[in-house]
C-alpha cells in the first residue's frame, strides 16, 4: 500500500484531503520517515515523469521499504519476509512532496535502490 503525498488531486479516484487531513498526512509522513531513518532501511525509489530524458520534468517519486536485501551488507535476503510498511507516493507539484522527497534523498540513513 501506498499513501499519496499531495495536497491536491493527484491519483484518479482519490480525494484531495482536507486542511485536517493534510496536517495528518505531513504529521504521517514524518513518522514513517523517522522509522525508516532509525532502522536504517533500504528503499526500493522510483522516479517518474513526462518526457524525462529529453528536456522532461519529474512528476512523482514513489519510496518503499523493502527487506530483499538485508541493510547493512546489501546483500540478498533470501528469509522471505514481506515488507508490511506504507510506501510514499509523492506528487512533484506539491512543496510539502518535494522537501519530503529531498530530505529522504539527502539522508545518510536509508539506502535508496533506484531503477
Amino acid at each position: 500500500p501506498f499513501l499519496v503525498v499531495s495536497d491536491r488531486a493527484f491519483v484518479r479516484g482519490v480525494s484531495p484531503p482536507t486542511p485536517a487531513e493534510w496536517q495528518e498526512i505531513c504529521s504521517l509522513c514524518s513518522a514513517i520517515v523517522k522509522q525508516w531513518e532509525g532502522r536504517q532501511a533500504v528503499l526500493l525509489t522510483d522516479f517518474e515523469g513526462e518526457g524525462v530524458g529529453v528536456e522532461g520534468e519529474l512528476v512523482s517519486a514513489a519510496f518503499q521499504r523493502t527487506l530483499a536485501l538485508d541493510a547493512r551488507s546489501l546483500r540478498p535476503d533470501l528469509s522471505g519476509t514481506p515488507s508490511r510498511d506504507m510506501g510514499l507516493l509523492l506528487d512533484f507539484r506539491c512543496d510539502a512532496a518535494v522537501a519530503l522527497v529531498r530530505r529522504i534523498m539527502e539522508s545518510d540513513a536509508v539506502c535508496k535502490v533506484i531503477w
